[in-house]
């Protein structure tokens, strides 16, 4: 960089920098709690799936066995 072009950052005061920075971390924490929010509400979709399909199964096995027994 040129040493006669100030870096761009210095013409900022610094308590604006950290205002920014505070705004970004504040941010970027509720999008994390989102995140992990939706992590758990994805695992306990996927565990209500797999009940689901285990019964599922259950009943298709048991219509099978009531089909058999009627022929």
């Amino acid at each position: 960089m040129d040493k006669n072009i100030p870096n761009p950052l210095s013409l900022i005061p610094d308590e604006n920098i950290r205002a920014v920075a505070d705004s970004f971390m504040r941010s970027w924490a509720a999008t994390k709690a989102d995140l992990e929010s939706l992590r758990a509400e994805l695992s306990r979709v996927r565990s209500e799936c797999a009940r689901r399909r285990h019964t599922i199964r259950e009943l298709r096995a048991e219509l099978e066995s009531r089909q058999c027994s009627c022929e």
